[in-house]
Protein backbone atom coordinates (compact mmCIF):
# COMPACT_ATOMS: atom_id res chain seq x y z
CA UNK A 1 0.00 0.00 0.00
CA UNK A 2 1.58 3.48 -0.86
CA UNK A 3 0.85 6.04 1.55
CA UNK A 4 2.50 9.31 1.81
CA UNK A 5 2.46 9.54 5.83
CA UNK A 6 3.38 7.22 8.66
CA UNK A 7 1.16 8.98 11.42
CA UNK A 8 -0.57 6.83 13.37
CA UNK A 9 -4.57 6.56 12.18
CA UNK A 10 -7.21 6.81 14.95
CA UNK A 11 -10.16 4.96 14.36
CA UNK A 12 -13.68 5.11 16.18
CA UNK A 13 -16.13 2.04 15.30
CA UNK A 14 -19.78 2.35 15.61
CA UNK A 15 -22.17 -0.67 15.74
CA UNK A 16 -24.42 -2.22 17.30
CA UNK A 17 -22.85 -5.89 17.10
CA UNK A 18 -19.95 -6.13 19.63
CA UNK A 19 -18.46 -9.25 17.94
CA UNK A 20 -18.73 -7.62 14.87
CA UNK A 21 -17.31 -4.25 15.91
CA UNK A 22 -14.11 -6.38 17.48
CA UNK A 23 -13.31 -8.10 14.47
CA UNK A 24 -13.71 -4.90 12.13
CA UNK A 25 -11.40 -3.65 14.98
CA UNK A 26 -8.90 -6.69 14.96
CA UNK A 27 -8.73 -6.91 10.53
CA UNK A 28 -8.16 -3.37 10.07
CA UNK A 29 -5.44 -3.13 12.59
CA UNK A 30 -3.93 -6.11 11.33
CA UNK A 31 -4.27 -4.72 7.87
CA UNK A 32 -2.14 -1.78 8.87
CA UNK A 33 -0.15 -1.00 11.31
CA UNK A 34 -0.94 2.69 12.38
CA UNK A 35 -4.41 1.79 12.69
CA UNK A 36 -5.82 1.99 16.08
CA UNK A 37 -9.46 0.98 16.55
CA UNK A 38 -11.86 1.96 19.16
CA UNK A 39 -15.05 0.53 19.41
CA UNK A 40 -18.55 1.19 20.76
CA UNK A 41 -22.07 -0.20 20.35
CA UNK A 42 -24.09 3.42 21.61
CA UNK A 43 -23.76 6.59 18.97
CA UNK A 44 -24.41 8.75 22.61
CA UNK A 45 -21.48 7.00 23.14
CA UNK A 46 -19.76 7.81 20.10
CA UNK A 47 -20.34 11.85 20.15
CA UNK A 48 -18.68 11.66 23.91
CA UNK A 49 -15.59 9.86 22.49
CA UNK A 50 -15.42 12.43 20.03
CA UNK A 51 -13.60 15.02 22.27
CA UNK A 52 -10.77 12.74 21.92
CA UNK A 53 -8.07 11.89 19.59
CA UNK A 54 -10.13 10.91 16.45
CA UNK A 55 -8.95 11.21 13.21
CA UNK A 56 -12.53 8.94 11.09
CA UNK A 57 -15.53 7.46 12.52
CA UNK A 58 -16.62 3.92 10.81
CA UNK A 59 -20.38 3.29 11.51
CA UNK A 60 -22.83 1.24 10.51
CA UNK A 61 -26.01 2.22 8.98
CA UNK A 62 -28.63 0.18 11.21
CA UNK A 63 -28.76 0.13 14.85
CA UNK A 64 -31.62 0.42 17.34
CA UNK A 65 -33.04 3.84 17.88
CA UNK A 66 -31.07 5.62 15.15
CA UNK A 67 -28.87 4.84 11.89
CA UNK A 68 -25.58 5.91 10.63
CA UNK A 69 -27.21 8.72 8.80
CA UNK A 70 -28.45 10.53 12.18
CA UNK A 71 -24.87 9.98 13.51
CA UNK A 72 -23.67 11.36 10.69
CA UNK A 73 -25.60 14.70 11.42
CA UNK A 74 -24.68 14.56 14.51
CA UNK A 75 -21.28 14.30 14.35
CA UNK A 76 -21.17 17.47 11.48
CA UNK A 77 -22.89 19.86 13.02
CA UNK A 78 -19.74 19.61 16.27
CA UNK A 79 -16.80 18.33 13.79
CA UNK A 80 -17.72 19.69 10.13
CA UNK A 81 -14.93 18.18 8.84
CA UNK A 82 -14.27 14.86 10.70
CA UNK A 83 -13.85 12.03 8.38
CA UNK A 84 -16.92 9.50 7.99
CA UNK A 85 -17.00 6.97 6.44
CA UNK A 86 -20.00 4.59 5.89
CA UNK A 87 -19.94 0.39 6.61
CA UNK A 88 -23.53 -1.04 5.80
CA UNK A 89 -25.07 -4.41 4.67
CA UNK A 90 -27.81 -2.06 3.53
CA UNK A 91 -26.57 -1.01 0.09
CA UNK A 92 -29.55 0.81 -1.33
CA UNK A 93 -29.25 3.34 -3.60
CA UNK A 94 -31.27 5.14 -1.56
CA UNK A 95 -29.39 5.10 1.09
CA UNK A 96 -26.29 6.04 -0.69
CA UNK A 97 -27.97 8.85 -1.99
CA UNK A 98 -28.88 9.65 1.55
CA UNK A 99 -25.55 9.64 2.92
CA UNK A 100 -23.83 11.43 0.26
CA UNK A 101 -26.70 14.51 0.26
CA UNK A 102 -25.61 14.24 4.18
CA UNK A 103 -22.12 14.79 3.00
CA UNK A 104 -20.04 11.43 4.10
CA UNK A 105 -16.59 11.29 3.34
CA UNK A 106 -17.58 7.47 1.92
CA UNK A 107 -19.55 5.05 2.04
CA UNK A 108 -18.67 1.44 1.45
CA UNK A 109 -21.13 -1.89 1.48
CA UNK A 110 -20.25 -4.90 3.79
CA UNK A 111 -18.83 -7.93 1.98
CA UNK A 112 -16.47 -10.75 3.00
CA UNK A 113 -12.71 -11.29 1.57
CA UNK A 114 -9.35 -9.78 2.07
CA UNK A 115 -9.97 -7.36 -0.88
CA UNK A 116 -13.18 -5.93 0.70
CA UNK A 117 -10.70 -5.48 4.17
CA UNK A 118 -8.20 -3.69 1.33
CA UNK A 119 -10.78 -1.41 -0.01
CA UNK A 120 -12.37 -0.37 3.52
CA UNK A 121 -8.32 0.72 5.11
CA UNK A 122 -7.63 2.38 1.65
CA UNK A 123 -10.46 4.37 1.96
CA UNK A 124 -10.26 5.28 5.49
CA UNK A 125 -6.51 5.99 4.94
CA UNK A 126 -7.41 8.14 1.59
CA UNK A 127 -9.90 10.02 4.47
CA UNK A 128 -7.68 10.82 6.34
CA UNK A 129 -4.71 12.04 4.31
CA UNK A 130 -6.48 14.22 2.69
CA UNK A 131 -8.17 15.61 5.44
CA UNK A 132 -5.15 16.12 7.17
CA UNK A 133 -3.56 18.01 4.18
CA UNK A 134 -6.93 19.99 4.53
CA UNK A 135 -6.28 20.50 8.10
CA UNK A 136 -2.53 21.62 7.73
CA UNK A 137 -3.01 24.19 4.79
CA UNK A 138 -5.83 25.94 6.84
CA UNK A 139 -3.79 25.85 9.71
CA UNK A 140 -0.66 27.38 7.62
CA UNK A 141 -2.88 30.13 6.17
CA UNK A 142 -4.91 30.52 10.08
CA UNK A 143 -0.59 31.36 11.25
CA UNK A 144 0.49 33.36 8.47
CA UNK A 145 -2.15 35.65 8.48
CA UNK A 146 -1.56 35.82 12.27
CA UNK A 147 2.08 35.93 11.80
CA UNK A 148 1.57 38.64 8.86
CA UNK A 149 -1.22 40.65 10.82
CA UNK A 150 1.38 41.00 14.23
CA UNK A 151 4.33 41.85 11.72
CA UNK A 152 2.16 44.76 10.52
CA UNK A 153 1.67 45.74 14.52
CA UNK A 154 5.03 46.16 14.83
CA UNK A 155 6.11 47.79 12.31
CA UNK A 156 3.67 50.51 13.83
CA UNK A 157 3.98 49.92 17.29
CA UNK A 158 5.14 53.18 19.61
CA UNK A 159 5.63 51.46 22.95
CA UNK A 160 6.24 47.70 24.03
CA UNK A 161 3.07 48.27 25.85
CA UNK A 162 1.49 48.54 22.56
CA UNK A 163 3.02 45.45 21.15
CA UNK A 164 2.05 43.57 23.72
CA UNK A 165 -1.44 44.40 23.47
CA UNK A 166 -1.65 43.89 19.90
CA UNK A 167 -0.03 40.68 19.57
CA UNK A 168 -2.45 39.72 22.26
CA UNK A 169 -5.35 41.17 20.38
CA UNK A 170 -4.60 39.86 17.15
CA UNK A 171 -4.42 36.39 18.71
CA UNK A 172 -7.91 36.58 20.57
CA UNK A 173 -9.48 36.74 17.07
CA UNK A 174 -8.25 33.90 15.21
CA UNK A 175 -9.61 30.80 15.22
CA UNK A 176 -9.08 28.29 17.40
CA UNK A 177 -7.51 30.87 20.05
CA UNK A 178 -9.73 32.21 22.84
CA UNK A 179 -7.38 34.01 24.79
CA UNK A 180 -3.67 35.30 24.82
CA UNK A 181 -1.76 37.44 27.28
CA UNK A 182 1.79 38.54 27.90
CA UNK A 183 3.55 38.37 31.45
CA UNK A 184 6.68 39.41 33.09
CA UNK A 185 8.87 38.16 35.58
CA UNK A 186 9.12 39.38 39.06
CA UNK A 187 11.87 39.39 40.21
CA UNK A 188 10.88 39.45 44.06
CA UNK A 189 8.06 36.76 43.98
CA UNK A 190 9.08 34.81 40.60
CA UNK A 191 5.24 35.23 39.77
CA UNK A 192 4.60 35.74 35.54
CA UNK A 193 2.34 38.91 36.20
CA UNK A 194 0.36 39.79 32.94
CA UNK A 195 0.86 43.13 31.16
CA UNK A 196 -1.03 42.84 28.33
CA UNK A 197 -4.41 40.33 27.50
CA UNK A 198 -7.07 40.06 25.02
CA UNK A 199 -9.90 37.24 24.42
CA UNK A 200 -12.37 35.56 26.72
CA UNK A 201 -10.71 35.66 29.84
CA UNK A 202 -14.19 35.86 32.37
CA UNK A 203 -11.88 36.28 35.51
CA UNK A 204 -9.13 33.61 34.40
CA UNK A 205 -6.06 35.71 34.75
CA UNK A 206 -7.25 36.98 38.03
CA UNK A 207 -7.79 33.51 39.18
CA UNK A 208 -5.24 32.07 38.19
CA UNK A 209 -1.24 32.17 39.77
CA UNK A 210 1.67 31.79 37.85
CA UNK A 211 4.95 31.24 38.18
CA UNK A 212 8.88 31.17 36.69
CA UNK A 213 10.40 28.69 39.78
CA UNK A 214 9.97 24.87 40.53
CA UNK A 215 6.83 25.09 42.54
CA UNK A 216 3.88 23.35 41.25
CA UNK A 217 2.84 26.69 39.60
CA UNK A 218 5.82 26.78 37.66
CA UNK A 219 5.62 23.55 35.96
CA UNK A 220 2.85 24.89 33.57
CA UNK A 221 3.90 25.72 29.64
CA UNK A 222 4.21 29.76 31.32
CA UNK A 223 6.94 28.32 33.83
CA UNK A 224 8.84 26.14 31.50
CA UNK A 225 9.03 28.43 28.71
CA UNK A 226 10.62 31.29 30.83
CA UNK A 227 13.31 29.31 32.50
CA UNK A 228 13.90 27.10 29.64
CA UNK A 229 13.92 29.84 26.86
CA UNK A 230 11.67 27.81 24.75
CA UNK A 231 8.62 27.14 23.04
CA UNK A 232 6.08 24.67 26.08
CA UNK A 233 2.97 23.19 25.11
CA UNK A 234 0.02 21.49 27.30
CA UNK A 235 -2.05 19.71 24.37
CA UNK A 236 -4.33 18.20 26.73
CA UNK A 237 -5.33 20.46 29.21
CA UNK A 238 -7.83 17.55 30.80
CA UNK A 239 -4.94 15.11 30.83
CA UNK A 240 -1.77 17.15 31.21
CA UNK A 241 -0.66 16.33 35.19
CA UNK A 242 1.44 19.49 35.54
CA UNK A 243 -1.53 21.39 34.25
CA UNK A 244 -3.62 20.60 37.48
CA UNK A 245 -2.70 23.94 39.39
CA UNK A 246 -5.30 25.77 36.32
CA UNK A 247 -7.27 22.75 35.22
CA UNK A 248 -10.71 23.55 36.52
CA UNK A 249 -10.31 27.36 35.71
CA UNK A 250 -9.00 26.65 32.16
CA UNK A 251 -12.21 23.88 31.64
CA UNK A 252 -15.00 26.22 33.05
CA UNK A 253 -13.45 29.04 29.91
CA UNK A 254 -13.27 25.92 27.62
CA UNK A 255 -9.60 26.18 26.95
CA UNK A 256 -8.18 22.69 26.08
CA UNK A 257 -5.01 23.13 24.96
CA UNK A 258 -2.36 26.01 25.52
CA UNK A 259 1.40 27.20 24.40
CA UNK A 260 3.70 29.54 26.12
CA UNK A 261 5.86 31.82 24.17
CA UNK A 262 8.92 33.18 25.43
CA UNK A 263 10.05 36.44 23.89
CA UNK A 264 13.80 36.63 23.25
CA UNK A 265 15.98 38.35 21.91
CA UNK A 266 20.08 38.92 22.08
CA UNK A 267 19.99 36.78 25.90
CA UNK A 268 17.59 39.24 26.81
CA UNK A 269 14.07 37.80 27.78
CA UNK A 270 10.78 40.82 27.45
CA UNK A 271 8.72 38.07 28.57
CA UNK A 272 6.54 35.44 27.83
CA UNK A 273 3.25 34.71 25.20
CA UNK A 274 1.03 32.32 26.80
CA UNK A 275 -2.04 31.33 24.25
CA UNK A 276 -5.19 29.12 24.93
CA UNK A 277 -7.06 27.04 22.38
CA UNK A 278 -10.40 25.58 22.37
CA UNK A 279 -9.44 22.40 20.79
CA UNK A 280 -6.93 19.44 21.96
CA UNK A 281 -3.57 19.39 20.25
CA UNK A 282 -3.83 22.88 19.06
CA UNK A 283 -0.10 23.03 19.01
CA UNK A 284 1.64 20.57 16.79
CA UNK A 285 5.41 20.83 15.88
CA UNK A 286 5.39 22.54 12.92
CA UNK A 287 3.17 25.30 14.96
CA UNK A 288 5.40 25.47 17.76
CA UNK A 289 7.72 26.62 15.22
CA UNK A 290 6.16 29.19 13.30
CA UNK A 291 5.28 30.57 17.31
CA UNK A 292 9.10 30.26 18.26
CA UNK A 293 9.93 32.60 15.08
CA UNK A 294 7.09 34.73 15.88
CA UNK A 295 8.44 34.90 19.64
CA UNK A 296 11.46 36.15 18.31
CA UNK A 297 10.27 38.42 15.97
CA UNK A 298 8.22 40.18 18.70
CA UNK A 299 11.42 40.30 21.11
CA UNK A 300 13.17 42.02 18.27
CA UNK A 301 10.64 44.38 18.04
CA UNK A 302 11.20 45.06 21.58
CA UNK A 303 14.62 45.06 21.44
CA UNK A 304 14.56 47.97 18.87
CA UNK A 305 12.08 50.55 20.67
CA UNK A 306 15.17 49.77 23.51
CA UNK A 307 17.59 51.13 20.89
CA UNK A 308 15.58 53.85 19.70
CA UNK A 309 14.78 55.10 23.41
CA UNK A 310 18.42 54.94 23.94
CA UNK A 311 19.20 57.11 21.02
CA UNK A 312 16.44 59.64 22.36
CA UNK A 313 17.19 59.62 25.78
CA UNK A 314 21.07 60.26 23.86
CA UNK A 315 19.82 62.79 21.17
CA UNK A 316 17.53 64.68 23.94
CA UNK A 317 21.01 65.06 25.95
CA UNK A 318 22.71 66.68 22.98
CA UNK A 319 20.12 68.55 22.38
CA UNK A 320 19.73 70.45 25.23
CA UNK A 321 23.27 70.79 26.00
CA UNK A 322 24.58 71.67 22.43
CA UNK A 323 26.97 74.50 22.45
CA UNK A 324 25.06 75.82 19.21
CA UNK A 325 21.09 77.66 19.34
CA UNK A 326 18.87 74.32 18.07
CA UNK A 327 15.73 74.29 16.96
CA UNK A 328 12.63 72.12 15.57
CA UNK A 329 10.36 73.45 13.43
CA UNK A 330 7.12 72.11 12.14
CA UNK A 331 5.67 73.56 8.67
CA UNK A 332 2.50 74.88 8.14
CA UNK A 333 0.95 76.64 5.07
CA UNK A 334 5.01 76.72 3.85
CA UNK A 335 6.14 78.75 6.83
CA UNK A 336 8.31 77.26 9.83
CA UNK A 337 6.58 77.60 12.92
CA UNK A 338 8.63 76.60 16.30
CA UNK A 339 7.80 72.79 17.51
CA UNK A 340 10.77 73.07 20.39
CA UNK A 341 14.19 74.96 21.33
CA UNK A 342 16.96 74.64 23.21
CA UNK A 343 17.79 76.85 26.15
CA UNK A 344 20.60 78.23 24.29
CA UNK A 345 18.34 79.55 21.42
CA UNK A 346 15.79 81.03 23.95
CA UNK A 347 18.45 82.49 25.98
CA UNK A 348 20.40 84.09 23.48
CA UNK A 349 17.51 85.79 22.54
CA UNK A 350 16.00 86.68 25.71
CA UNK A 351 13.29 84.49 25.76
CA UNK A 352 11.51 81.68 28.04
CA UNK A 353 11.53 78.59 26.22
CA UNK A 354 7.92 78.46 26.49
CA UNK A 355 7.58 81.45 24.82
CA UNK A 356 8.84 80.57 21.18
CA UNK A 357 6.36 77.46 21.14
CA UNK A 358 4.36 77.82 18.20
CA UNK A 359 5.92 81.20 17.30
CA UNK A 360 6.26 81.57 13.88
CA UNK A 361 10.60 81.68 13.02
CA UNK A 362 10.29 84.63 10.63
CA UNK A 363 8.83 86.60 13.52
CA UNK A 364 12.54 86.67 14.97
CA UNK A 365 14.32 87.30 12.03
CA UNK A 366 15.11 90.71 10.27
CA UNK A 367 12.99 91.67 7.63
CA UNK A 368 16.24 90.62 5.22
CA UNK A 369 16.46 87.28 6.72
CA UNK A 370 12.25 86.74 6.53
CA UNK A 371 12.59 87.82 2.97
CA UNK A 372 15.17 84.76 2.67
CA UNK A 373 13.74 82.63 4.83
CA UNK A 374 9.93 82.70 2.73
CA UNK A 375 10.20 84.45 -0.28
CA UNK A 376 13.87 83.85 -0.93
CA UNK A 377 12.95 80.12 -1.07
CA UNK A 378 15.06 79.04 2.29
CA UNK A 379 12.71 77.24 3.77
CA UNK A 380 11.58 74.69 0.83
CA UNK A 381 15.62 74.11 0.32
CA UNK A 382 15.72 73.17 4.00
CA UNK A 383 12.47 70.91 3.79
CA UNK A 384 13.89 68.95 0.35
CA UNK A 385 17.47 68.50 2.33
CA UNK A 386 18.94 70.62 -0.36
CA UNK A 387 19.98 73.71 2.26
CA UNK A 388 23.85 74.74 2.83
CA UNK A 389 24.87 76.72 5.43
CA UNK A 390 23.55 80.74 5.23
CA UNK A 391 23.94 83.45 7.71
CA UNK A 392 20.87 84.48 8.98
CA UNK A 393 20.11 87.75 11.37
CA UNK A 394 17.96 86.65 14.53
CA UNK A 395 16.46 89.68 16.39
CA UNK A 396 16.46 89.35 20.70
CA UNK A 397 13.47 90.29 22.71
CA UNK A 398 15.38 94.10 23.02
CA UNK A 399 15.72 94.77 19.59
CA UNK A 400 18.92 93.56 19.06
CA UNK A 401 20.74 91.54 16.38
CA UNK A 402 22.13 88.42 16.46
CA UNK A 403 24.53 87.21 13.11
CA UNK A 404 24.43 83.59 13.06
CA UNK A 405 25.44 81.00 10.74
CA UNK A 406 22.52 78.36 10.00
CA UNK A 407 22.41 74.54 9.11
CA UNK A 408 18.68 73.06 8.58
CA UNK A 409 17.90 69.79 7.07
CA UNK A 410 14.08 67.70 7.20
CA UNK A 411 12.60 66.70 9.73
CA UNK A 412 10.49 63.36 9.30
CA UNK A 413 8.17 61.79 11.46
CA UNK A 414 8.21 57.92 11.94
CA UNK A 415 6.36 56.97 9.19
CA UNK A 416 9.38 59.06 7.24
CA UNK A 417 7.13 62.09 6.05
CA UNK A 418 9.02 65.12 5.97
CA UNK A 419 6.57 67.12 9.39
CA UNK A 420 9.26 69.97 9.58
CA UNK A 421 13.01 71.01 10.07
CA UNK A 422 15.68 70.56 12.51
CA UNK A 423 17.96 74.41 12.56
CA UNK A 424 21.13 74.71 13.90
CA UNK A 425 22.15 78.40 14.37
CA UNK A 426 25.72 79.09 15.36
CA UNK A 427 26.69 83.14 17.03
CA UNK A 428 29.36 83.94 14.60
CA UNK A 429 30.55 86.79 16.44
CA UNK A 430 32.54 84.23 18.54
CA UNK A 431 34.63 83.22 15.59
CA UNK A 432 35.69 79.84 17.38
CA UNK A 433 32.31 78.65 17.32
CA UNK A 434 32.56 77.58 13.98
CA UNK A 435 35.17 75.37 14.41
CA UNK A 436 32.52 73.55 16.62
CA UNK A 437 29.63 73.35 13.61
CA UNK A 438 31.04 70.92 11.53
CA UNK A 439 31.74 67.99 13.95
CA UNK A 440 28.61 69.09 15.97
CA UNK A 441 26.57 69.00 12.99
CA UNK A 442 27.80 64.75 12.21
CA UNK A 443 26.86 63.83 15.83
CA UNK A 444 23.60 65.83 15.95
CA UNK A 445 22.93 64.37 12.07
CA UNK A 446 23.96 60.42 13.45
CA UNK A 447 20.91 60.90 16.38
CA UNK A 448 18.31 62.21 13.83
CA UNK A 449 18.70 59.66 11.53
CA UNK A 450 18.90 57.03 14.32
CA UNK A 451 15.70 57.78 16.15
CA UNK A 452 13.42 60.01 13.21
CA UNK A 453 12.25 62.45 16.22
CA UNK A 454 9.14 64.05 16.01
CA UNK A 455 9.82 66.41 19.50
Amino acid sequence: MSVSSREPIRILYVGDDPDFADLVAGTLEREDERFAVATVTNPETALDRLSEDVDCVLSDYEMPGTNGIELLDAVRERHPDLPFVLFTGNGSEAVASEAISAGVTDYLQKRSGTEQVESLANRITNAVEQSRTRSRARKQHRINTVIREINQALVHATSSERINQRVCEIFATADPYQLAWVGEVDPETDRIVPQASAGEDEGYLDEITVTADHDPTGQGPGGIAVREDRVAVSQNVREDEAFVPWREAALERGFLSTAAIPLSYDDRQYGVLVVYADRLGAFDESERALLAELGYTIAHAHHRLDLQSQFEDQYQELFEEAPVMFLFTREADGEPIIEDCNVRFAETLGYAREELYGRPLAELYTEESATKLLEGGGYERALSGEFEQERRELVTRDGAHVTALLRASPRRNREGDVVGTHALFVDITDQARLETLEALRERMEFALEATDSVL
